[in-house]
């Protein structure tokens, strides 16, 4: 709201002074006076003769010796109410200071009529332009951030201090560490007795930013539910299948989202981190030897094309694709894969794709302690990694980055933590196992840019929040559940380098997991 104001709408009658004496008119001198914020008693203005000039005093004295005059002139008012009582004039204005609110303003420095009004600053990482809060985008929505911590992940844990009380203090520093919120179906959106929707989710993640002290929110959400989903397995099928699928998934789960998010004008204050679809597009760079993954192949181009397009029309929203790890897209895959994914990006209009995720649900170390470049470590290289030299996610996102130099990268860090004192770290018989893997341990905090002079490395994160299951160890669950999901042969107990305990469907709590990571963490908890 532009307000228009002259050097005449002044408090008090001092500043009349200079413009009084200059125009003669009474009838402009009563309009200056209304104009402003006059008092409401006799000023130091007479206004029952022509101009004062100087030296005439108050008009009527020919000496213009008005500090004579026995009456008081215009100076010396024995009443004491004299015309140049400043303080009576003062204590009768009328001028009330106008909000924010009512001039428009959220933010910066504007006036009204009694004068400047400041409407401070723009709460998050927003920007204040023309008196509004708008989001303003950054390189790396990790970085100068605090993260949200999910209640519904935290609920979990309590469950587990409850079993394990000898491993509280462990267990509480994990209840502190953020986690990615996984939208799996379209009911995830809404919430249930047992766990908060989507816009719920948000306004916590508000009211965690404001005791935080209003500064910039990162929430991270795993966008997890294209047809045919889960291509080259069976423990993470999803609930859409083929044209009627991608119509839903557009309609139903990719606007929804879209729309929780522009719900509230205040949601602009978060820094809103979507991952989409775990396992899509590695499928299609290594699996369409599968009938499955070639009939699911332009679903997940067409859904993930749809998906950037969508959250790219919302400013405060950083999208990143997974892109496997370095035990599945080593070797020379990395070259085929950025062709597949530069197709993809492309495709969606428009395209503001800010990196991508590695090592998703996965449990690849994130440095081995060896060269494999070294010759000595050859014969290692051959027997288990199956001659891939990319032997570690630090390795596998140097050579993405180098393929996309203006990508960003997060590495999912929340159960990779491995031995320190084995070589290699990774205890797997097999780099392909991926089932609730045994002996392995939470590995490095959350943190933003962790590895100096890499700022293509924009985070650890925990996307698979740990604890939660890969998949049921139930081989009588062939029949996919309301989820879609069902038993898959990679999580048989003790197969596979899985655990050798019952386990249950992909997402749901499994407490001897987590106790099993908690006590592997690396570093220590």
């Amino acid at each position: 709201m532009n307000v228009i104001r002259s050097a005449m709408r002044r408090r008090g009658s001092q500043g009349l002074r200079p413009l009084i004496s200059t125009y003669p008119s009474t009838v402009l001198l009563a309009g200056l006076v209304s104009a402003a914020c006059a008092p409401s008693e006799s000023s130091d203005v007479d206004l029952s003769g022509g101009p004062q000039s100087a030296g005439t005093g108050d008009g009527n004295d020919p000496t213009g010796d008005s500090s004579d005059d026995p009456t008081g002139g215009s100076n010396a008012d024995p009443t004491g109410s004299g015309p140049d009582d400043d303080s009576d004039s003062m204590s009768d204005e009328t001028c009330e200071p106008m909000s924010c609110d009512a001039l428009g303003y959220e933010c910066g420095m504007t006036n009204d009529a009694c004068g400047s009004v400041d409407c401070g600053s723009c709460p998050g990482d927003q920007t204040c332009t023309n008196g509004q809060c708008e989001p303003s985008r950054v390189d790396n929505p990790f970085a100068g951030t605090e993260f949200y911590i999910n209640p519904d992940y935290a609920e979990n844990v309590d469950l587990s201090i409850a079993q394990s009380p000898e491993l509280t203090a462990a267990m509480e520093a994990v209840k502190q560490q953020p986690t990615a919120v996984w939208l799996y179906r379209i009911a995830a959106i809404d919430p249930t007795a047992d766990r908060l929707g989507l816009r719920q989710h948000f306004d916590e993640a508000l009211a965690q930013q404001q005791a935080a002290g209003g500064g910039p929110m990162t929430v991270v959400l795993v966008v997890y539910d294209l047809p045919n989903r889960d291509c080259a397995a069976a423990a993470s099928n999803g609930e859409l299948l083929g044209d009627e699928g991608m119509q839903r998934y557009r309609t139903e789960f990719i606007d929804r989202i879209a729309s929780e998010i522009e719900a509230d004008p205040q949601y602009q204050k978060l820094r809103v981190v979507t991952v989409l679809e775990p396992d899509s597009l590695p499928n299609i760079v290594t699996n369409l030897g599968l009938p499955s993954c070639v009939e699911a192949e332009p679903y997940y181009r067409e859904g993930i094309s749809y998906a950037i397009s969508r959250f790219s029309q919302i400013d405060n929203v950083y999208t990143y694709l997974d892109i496997a790890h370095s035990g599945w897209l080593g070797w020379e895959h990395p070259e085929s894969a950025a062709l597949i994914y530069q197709d993809v990006i492309d495709s969606a209009q428009p395209s503001r794709v800010s990196g991508f995720v590695t090592n998703v649900s996965n449990y690849s170390t994130l440095e081995e302690s060896f060269d494999p470049e070294d010759q000595a470590h050859d014969d290692l290289i051959q027997e288990y990694y199956e001659w891939n030299r990319i032997v570690d996610e630090q390795r596998y996102v140097a050579r993405l980055s180098s393929l996309f130099p203006t990508m960003g990268f997060v590495i999912d860090t929340g159960r990779n933590g491995w031995d320190p004192g084995t070589i290699p770290l990774e205890q797997r018989t097999h780099r392909g196992s991926w089932c609730n893997v045994g002996d392995a341990g939470i590995g490095e905090r959350p943190q933003a840019e962790p590895q100096p002079g890499a700022d293509y490395l924009h985070a650890y994160f925990w996307v698979k929040p740990p604890g939660e299951s890969d998949g049921t160890s139930d081989e009588s669950a062939t029949d996919p559940n309301e989820e879609g999901k069902s038993f898959d042969e990679m999580c048989a107990a003790g197969m596979n380098d899985s655990m050798d305990t019952d386990a249950p469907h992909a997402g749901r709590w499994f407490h001897e997991n987590f106790v099993m990571l908690v006590q592997n963490a690396t570093p220590p908890l």
